[in-house]
């Protein structure tokens, strides 16, 4: 018995399903999988969790089950730490503050 491979040119709801499916999902995955990077922000991607690339401002191309992707934002970040009394060997009081810029 030989069994015949050919299409036979009509497609079966079965695939219909399929086509709909890919169809209606494909604006939600490309949504999901394109990432803008702001400026002053850098994207950091890890592939399979090997091999760091680091992209910055501009659009990339991150896949949902494959890529981890952090954002950094490289902008600086201050600290201000409150002011302080204290007393010198003299026997004068000082105040003093400290910003913290990382």
């Amino acid at each position: 018995a030989v069994v015949s491979t050919q299409s036979t040119g009509t497609a079966t709801f079965a695939e219909y399903v399929m086509w709909a499916v890919f169809l209606s999902l494909f604006p939600i995955l490309g949504w999901k999988c394109v990432k803008r990077i702001k400026p002053n922000n850098a994207l950091v991607k890890h592939r399979l969790g090997h091999d760091p690339s680091v992209k910055y401002s501009g659009f990339d191309v991150v896949l949902p089950a494959i890529d981890r992707a952090v954002e950094i934002n490289l902008n600086p970040q201050n600290i201000l730490l409150p002011t302080s009394r204290y007393h010198s060997k003299d026997k004068v009081m000082m105040e003093s503050g400290l910003v913290v810029v990382y």
